[in-house]
């Protein structure tokens, strides 16, 4: 695990909450996956890995910055994904992916605002799900 280091860059303070925030999220579950059963089990194990990659994510970009002095550049038009291409695991993590954002911002983590968007999709991974 690499030091973090308060910054100048809010932005860069921004992805240091967050992988904090994810981090500690997936410790948490991490030691409760011997304590529940199988089924929940995987659906835990499943969101650890889906915080691992975010992790990873926002540790490639603080090493940019941190070699570069600047962030990376995000793509200028975000692709809205087709749901009916993705992949079982991936609807998978998505559900997960959403219930969380949803449980945050109903407990004040996260923007209320998104929560009819959250629920929207979540309403429309979970029927591709039940279609599979």
């Amino acid at each position: 695990m690499q030091n973090i280091v308060p910054s100048e860059n809010e932005q860069v303070n921004k992805l240091q909450l967050e992988w904090r925030e994810q981090y500690a999220e997936g410790a948490a579950l991490h030691a409760k996956l011997k304590l529940v059963d199988e089924g929940v089990r995987y659906e835990y194990a499943q969101r650890i890995l889906e915080l691992d990659q975010l992790t990873q994510e926002i540790w490639r970009k603080l090493d940019y910055f941190k070699d570069n002095g600047v962030l990376p550049e995000e793509p200028k038009e975000k692709e809205k994904v087709d749901n009916a291409t993705r992949t079982t695991v991936d609807l998978i993590q998505r559900r997960n992916t959403l219930r969380s954002y949803i449980s945050k911002a109903n407990k004040g983590k996260k923007p209320k605002e998104h929560i009819p968007k959250w629920e929207i999709e979540l309403k429309e991974v979970e029927e591709l799900m039940n279609g599979r």
